[in-house]
């Protein structure tokens, strides 16, 4: 005997007819959503990094690619560090370290400037 759930596989194909309860959710159904104004605001916070480091440090551009992952890796490996501390604090500096290393590395590169 053939149930009422098994009939909707033979259903077009154009149809969604499989019932709301056999349905698998989509990630962005299973997961809560930031709003925008959340992600604007980290790029403010970003920002404000990046000056400070800019700052701190000056305007000098990576002198090689192999230089721009060197300083990925030393920033992962903080990352890490707070992870394995389970120092959610920590993890989002850290966080904000990498994206400002990326930020810079980025720049580095499309200034075609590098020796090499």
């Amino acid at each position: 005997m053939i149930t009422k759930e098994q009939t909707y596989k033979y259903k077009s194909k154009s149809e969604n007819r499989t019932p709301p309860s056999l349905r698998k959710k989509s990630e962005q159904e299973m997961r809560h959503q930031l709003e925008d104004a959340e992600f604007v605001e980290q790029l403010y916070i970003l920002k404000d990094k990046l000056f400070v480091r800019l700052q701190e440090k000056g305007h000098g551009i990576s002198v090689s690619t192999h230089e721009i992952v060197g300083i990925l890796e030393e920033e992962m490996r903080e990352v890490w560090d707070a992870l394995r501390e389970n120092n959610n604090e920590g993890l989002y500096q850290e966080l904000l370290d990498v994206a400002v290393a990326c930020l810079l590395g980025m720049a580095s590169l499309k200034s075609e400037k590098m020796d090499w």
